[in-house]
Protein backbone atom coordinates (compact mmCIF):
# COMPACT_ATOMS: atom_id res chain seq x y z
CA UNK A 1 0.00 0.00 0.00
CA UNK A 2 2.22 2.99 -0.90
CA UNK A 3 0.69 5.79 0.53
CA UNK A 4 1.19 9.26 -0.30
CA UNK A 5 2.93 12.40 2.29
CA UNK A 6 -0.79 13.51 2.20
CA UNK A 7 -2.22 10.54 3.35
CA UNK A 8 0.40 9.85 5.45
CA UNK A 9 -0.05 13.02 7.33
CA UNK A 10 -4.20 12.60 7.67
CA UNK A 11 -3.49 9.29 9.28
CA UNK A 12 -1.52 10.67 11.95
CA UNK A 13 -3.67 13.74 12.35
CA UNK A 14 -6.61 11.28 12.73
CA UNK A 15 -5.77 10.39 16.20
CA UNK A 16 -5.43 13.80 18.05
CA UNK A 17 -8.88 15.01 16.38
CA UNK A 18 -10.83 11.81 17.39
CA UNK A 19 -8.89 12.02 21.05
CA UNK A 20 -10.20 15.45 21.36
CA UNK A 21 -13.48 14.66 20.15
CA UNK A 22 -14.23 11.98 22.13
CA UNK A 23 -13.38 13.58 25.54
CA UNK A 24 -15.54 16.44 24.60
CA UNK A 25 -18.60 14.56 24.07
CA UNK A 26 -17.33 11.51 26.68
CA UNK A 27 -15.20 12.99 29.15
CA UNK A 28 -17.51 11.90 32.16
CA UNK A 29 -19.06 8.83 30.44
CA UNK A 30 -17.06 6.41 33.60
CA UNK A 31 -19.59 8.32 35.97
CA UNK A 32 -22.12 7.11 34.18
CA UNK A 33 -21.56 3.93 33.76
CA UNK A 34 -19.16 2.79 35.62
CA UNK A 35 -14.85 2.44 35.41
CA UNK A 36 -15.05 -1.29 34.39
CA UNK A 37 -17.58 -0.84 31.95
CA UNK A 38 -15.33 2.16 30.87
CA UNK A 39 -12.19 -0.11 30.41
CA UNK A 40 -13.75 -2.62 28.17
CA UNK A 41 -14.81 -0.05 25.68
CA UNK A 42 -11.57 0.93 26.08
CA UNK A 43 -9.63 -2.38 25.66
CA UNK A 44 -12.76 -3.45 22.94
CA UNK A 45 -11.71 -0.23 20.84
CA UNK A 46 -8.11 -1.85 21.34
CA UNK A 47 -8.75 -4.99 19.76
CA UNK A 48 -10.47 -3.63 16.78
CA UNK A 49 -8.10 -1.40 16.12
CA UNK A 50 -5.53 -3.70 15.94
CA UNK A 51 -7.45 -6.28 14.02
CA UNK A 52 -8.33 -3.18 11.30
CA UNK A 53 -4.84 -2.37 11.01
CA UNK A 54 -3.86 -5.96 10.50
CA UNK A 55 -6.15 -6.75 7.44
CA UNK A 56 -6.56 -3.22 6.44
CA UNK A 57 -7.17 -3.79 2.52
CA UNK A 58 -6.70 0.07 2.20
CA UNK A 59 -5.93 3.14 3.70
CA UNK A 60 -9.50 3.65 4.56
CA UNK A 61 -9.36 1.11 7.01
CA UNK A 62 -6.05 2.21 8.19
CA UNK A 63 -8.05 5.60 9.14
CA UNK A 64 -10.38 3.38 11.05
CA UNK A 65 -8.09 1.36 12.74
CA UNK A 66 -6.19 4.47 13.70
CA UNK A 67 -9.98 6.23 14.72
CA UNK A 68 -10.43 3.25 16.88
CA UNK A 69 -6.31 3.21 18.52
CA UNK A 70 -7.24 6.78 19.79
CA UNK A 71 -10.74 5.68 21.56
CA UNK A 72 -8.13 3.91 23.78
CA UNK A 73 -6.64 7.19 25.33
CA UNK A 74 -10.20 8.45 25.95
CA UNK A 75 -11.45 5.05 27.34
CA UNK A 76 -8.74 2.87 28.86
CA UNK A 77 -5.75 5.79 29.35
CA UNK A 78 -2.32 4.39 30.92
CA UNK A 79 -2.28 6.68 33.48
CA UNK A 80 -4.83 6.19 35.67
CA UNK A 81 -3.95 5.90 39.49
CA UNK A 82 -3.23 2.39 40.42
CA UNK A 83 -6.11 2.37 42.83
CA UNK A 84 -8.56 2.63 39.66
CA UNK A 85 -7.14 -0.66 38.24
CA UNK A 86 -6.96 -3.01 41.40
CA UNK A 87 -10.11 -1.81 42.28
CA UNK A 88 -11.68 -2.55 39.12
CA UNK A 89 -10.89 -6.39 39.33
CA UNK A 90 -13.99 -8.30 41.16
CA UNK A 91 -13.59 -9.37 44.82
CA UNK A 92 -10.31 -7.19 45.45
CA UNK A 93 -9.53 -4.83 48.21
CA UNK A 94 -6.99 -2.28 47.89
CA UNK A 95 -5.64 0.56 50.40
CA UNK A 96 -5.70 3.86 48.14
CA UNK A 97 -3.04 5.10 47.34
CA UNK A 98 -2.77 9.18 46.40
CA UNK A 99 -3.53 10.28 42.39
CA UNK A 100 -1.37 13.03 42.86
CA UNK A 101 2.48 13.30 44.22
CA UNK A 102 3.63 14.83 47.34
CA UNK A 103 3.98 18.68 46.84
CA UNK A 104 6.65 18.93 48.94
CA UNK A 105 10.48 20.01 47.78
CA UNK A 106 12.91 17.17 47.32
CA UNK A 107 15.12 16.76 50.72
CA UNK A 108 12.47 18.32 53.04
CA UNK A 109 11.11 16.47 56.07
Amino acid sequence: MGLTPIETTAIFAVFPIVVVAALIFSGDISDYIGRRSTLVIGLSSSLVGTVLFAIAPSVLWVFAGRAFSALVKVFAPAQRPLHCWSSALPGRRHARVPSTPSRKPLGSP
